[in-house]
């Protein structure tokens, strides 16, 4: 028995070291900065089935597409697919309750959605290492320079383990306000891909593209 027990006990070790190792490459892993070989606008087109809906309203505002393909030193938050739909669905909902038909993205005023997009453009690269920085995160102008939107990164620690888990970024919707409390958030679902000409945030897809603002303007 003891000589099993001699046997088993180191096997059981390499085992645990083993498992730690994998779990530690696990956190490892979302921390591991991406790199893409073009522009922000070019990472976003080759992925079709999570940013068409966003390449579809770029092709109606060519000043906000040439900023992501050409303009160096950038950061864009980057919203899927999801979002869109999640603004749409919102603002039939609320047709619907007017008893108005249903209307599409395509259908939306051009100039409301391009008020809304370059919110998320910023003409200076911040990455989540910049923003760690600063407790209270950065109050800065969006690619317009007349709309103030505040990022703040943060660590969400995971397996209680500290400064060890995923890195995140909020995109606050300031609305024109100092206080935190009247602020529209937006977290992160991937940070700090570094493309050729800036980088790229991609928000969590659950955020509704323009903080609800669509529906607010479009219903009265």
């Amino acid at each position: 028995m003891k000589n099993i027990l001699y046997i088993l006990f180191p096997i059981a070790c390499l085992y645990f070291i083993g498992s730690c190792k994998k779990s530690d490459d696990h956190y490892y892993d979302y921390n591991e900065k991406q790199t893409f070989d073009g522009s922000i606008y070019s990472y976003l087109s080759k992925q079709p089935h999570k940013f068409d809906s966003l390449i579809l309203v770029l092709d109606y505002l060519p000043e906000l597409k040439t900023f992501l393909d050409t303009e160096k030193g950038i950061s864009f938050f980057a919203p899927s697919n999801k979002s869109f739909e999640i603004a749409i669905n919102n603002l039939n909902a609320q047709r619907k309750q007017r008893k108005l038909g249903p209307i599409y993205l395509e259908d939306i005023p051009i100039k409301l959605i391009d008020s809304l997009l370059y919110r998320y453009m910023m003409v200076e690269e911040y990455s989540t290492s910049a923003l760690l920085e600063s407790k209270d995160g950065l109050s800065i102008p969006s690619y317009k320079k007349d709309y103030i939107m505040n990022i703040r990164a943060f660590n969400s620690t995971a397996s209680g383990l500290q400064n060890i888990g995923q890195f995140q970024i909020d995109l606050n919707d300031t609305n024109g306000l100092t206080t935190e409390k009247d602020w529209l958030k937006a977290t992160t679902e991937l940070v700090d891909i570094k493309s050729n000409n800036g980088i790229l945030h991609v928000l969590n897809p659950y955020h509704e593209f323009g903080y609800g603002k669509i529906a607010k303007t479009l219903i009265k």
